[in-house]
């Protein structure tokens, strides 16, 4: 094997381009990190420069094909992507403190200024730029999808019972909601259920309440109870997932579902969907697929939040969700034409409902 062409030979060894020989007398821990710092600088500049030399010789017709690309050694696709972010931006507007990927990930967008200046005043990663660009965009479609529909959501920070109280008699077609599981309540599973008593008074006879909750025999039970004791008729469904990473326990089955309890209002009529497979007990769908990652670990699905408004909620009707959390159940039911509003006691999750598009009320 032939030695590499030198590149540089400085303080910190020798760089070729076949990698690095350090120095004979070695680098102290100080020496290695400022030599790691001008590394990731030179590896930044080397895609700018290259997106320049390739925009250059492009404008000036020397050509910009793949065969022009193999005489000079440099993979075609990869400096295509190059030009195409280095000619997004002059130097003038390149942030000097994020990577080549922040740029990148932005460079179609007219606001990719804005988009930037945020980045680099929050400190966020190239990963954390893309997420909440995803989220933003998101945003933006259920907020387009509701306008058209004729749908709207509301949300205010309020404790779940105290809320409920404040709602009139029979006024919601659809309670929706996803409160804490038995793991996450101060009190007693027995005596946390009992918000649900609270919660019938609200639903319409016509109405139903869908309530999701853990498969632990102690909170089945409790939810069971609960719904028992409202007098109304009542069923489990479950929410199954198989796509997660999680502890693989040997000697018990790995959890790959939710519970979901189902009150069904004594003048309740048909379900309000055609869809054969949303009429199963059984609903299959993807943890990771929303399009701009989860809010919180065990936020659901918008698909699946979607899927249960279609199929609970008629057509313009009112759907509540008293532990609101990131919004996902009002979102869905104001893309869908309902009229959505709920409640969360934590302003971290309001703060996310509010940018998810959900309108913040104050009482």
């Amino acid at each position: 094997m032939t030695k590499g062409t030198d590149l540089a030979v400085v303080g910190q060894g020798e760089v070729t381009q076949l990698g690095w020989r350090p120095p004979e007398g070695g680098l102290d821990l100080a020496e290695w990190q400022e030599f790691g710092r001008r590394l990731a600088v030179v590896e930044q500049a080397t895609q700018w420069i290259i997106g320049d030399w390739w925009a250059y010789g492009a404008e000036r017709g020397y050509g910009d094909g793949a065969e022009l690309a193999a005489a000079v050694g440099v993979d075609y696709g990869t400096v295509r992507v190059y030009a195409t972010v280095a000619r997004a931006y002059e130097l003038s507007t390149r942030v000097n403190n994020l990577s080549f990927k922040h740029h990148r990930l932005v460079a179609g967008r007219e606001d990719r200024g804005a988009w930037l200046e945020r980045a680099g005043a929050e400190g966020w990663s190239s990963h954390q730029l893309q997420t909440e660009v995803k989220a933003t965009d998101q945003a933006a479609r259920d907020l387009e999808r509701a306008a058209q529909a004729g749908g709207s959501a509301t949300v205010e920070r309020a404790d779940a019972v105290e809320w409920l109280g404040s709602l009139a008699d029979a006024s919601v077609d659809l309670l929706l909601t996803d409160p804490p599981y038995s793991t996450d309540v101060d009190n007693a599973i027995e005596a946390f259920v009992e918000w649900l008593l609270d919660a019938q008074r609200v639903v319409k006879p016509t109405g139903r309440m869908v309530v999701f909750h853990g498969r632990y025999p102690k909170e089945v039970l409790a939810y069971l109870q609960a719904a028992a004791w409202t007098g109304w008729d009542h069923e489990l469904a479950v929410w199954h997932y198989a796509d997660t990473l999680g502890p693989s326990p040997t000697g018990r089955l790995k959890t790959t579902h939710q519970m979901v309890l189902v009150v069904h209002g004594p003048e309740a009529g048909d379900l309000h969907t055609s869809s054969l497979v949303d009429r199963q007990s059984c609903f299959v769908v993807p943890m990771n697929q929303e399009a701009g990652g989860r809010w919180f670990p065990w936020q659901k699905p918008q698909l699946l939040a979607e899927r249960l408004v279609a199929t609970f909620a008629p057509p313009g009707g009112t759907v509540v969700d008293p532990f609101a959390e990131a919004g996902t159940f009002l979102v869905a039911a104001a893309a869908l034409g309902r009229q959505a509003a709920g409640c969360d006691d934590d302003p971290g999750r309001i703060d996310e409902c509010r940018r998810r598009g959900v309108e913040v009320v104050d009482r």
